[in-house]
């Protein structure tokens, strides 16, 4: 007896789950016209079907680029700083043998109890801190305006890098200079005299990255801020330059 085949019934798929009549006859158009099935809808989120999953209709995450821009912005800083720094080191040599061939070395005579002033009310401590003041001050006015000139571009970089050098190069000039004018002589009946050169006052030592940092924030004032009545940022709609 021949077996009768099961007749298809109008919106019932092949395990038995009810199939829309609309989606049921585009299928069975599309069968019979030879074409694939139609692609799969989208997510809910507007993502297509091979887009990565947290990313809206296949965009690209925003937070990657913003990242990266701000590990090398703070490369270029630390490298900025790190330049700069190193530049300012020689210079102190330099200083420091300037103010050893300028300012007056204090005399002493060597006793049982230690060196002490040849000549107690001598003005030769106080010119020496004064000297050293005026010396690493206007290294510092120097430097500062050639660290504008090259790092202005990263100004954290350039300052971070005027105080580290510029303390590094005062440092530098102190025993540089110190080592350069201290003599000592014999002096008659067995006295030994010894000229020295020092500060007695720490505070000249700041000196040299005060001034630095003083003269690039003066700098910036006046070359990177606009005039009055302008804004230092454009109006929406015009692009900033980079």
């Amino acid at each position: 007896m021949p077996r009768r085949r099961r007749r298809a019934v109008p919106g019932r798929g092949r395990l038995g789950r009810a199939v829309p009549a609309a989606e049921a006859g585009s299928l069975s158009g599309a069968v019979r016209a030879g074409g694939a099935a139609p692609p799969a809808p989208a997510d809910r989120s507007g993502r297509g079907p091979g887009a990565p999953p947290g990313a809206p209709g296949g965009a690209a995450d925003p937070g990657g680029a913003d990242t990266i821009r701000t590990v090398r912005r703070l490369r270029i800083n630390l490298v900025k700083a790190g330049v700069i720094a190193l530049a300012l080191v020689p210079l102190g040599a330099v200083a420091g043998l300037l103010w050893s061939a300028i300012a007056p070395a204090a005399q002493y005579v060597v006793t049982e109890a230690g060196p002490r002033l040849a000549d107690p009310e001598t003005q030769a401590l106080i010119e020496a801190d004064g000297w050293f003041a005026v010396i690493t001050a206007a290294f510092g006015l120097l430097t500062g305006a050639a660290a504008y000139a090259v790092g202005r571009r990263a100004p954290v970089g350039a300052l971070l890098g005027l105080v580290a050098g510029g303390c590094a190069a005062a440092y530098v000039a102190l025993l540089v200079g110190g080592a350069a004018a201290e003599t000592a002589r014999a002096a008659d009946e067995g006295i030994t005299m010894i000229s020295s050169l020092d500060v007695t006052a720490p505070g000249v030592l700041v000196a040299w990255p005060l001034f630095a940092t003083v003269v690039f924030g003066a700098i910036e004032f006046v070359i990177g801020y606009p005039p009055p009545g302008e804004t230092a940022y454009p109006p929406p709609g015009e692009a900033i330059e980079t």
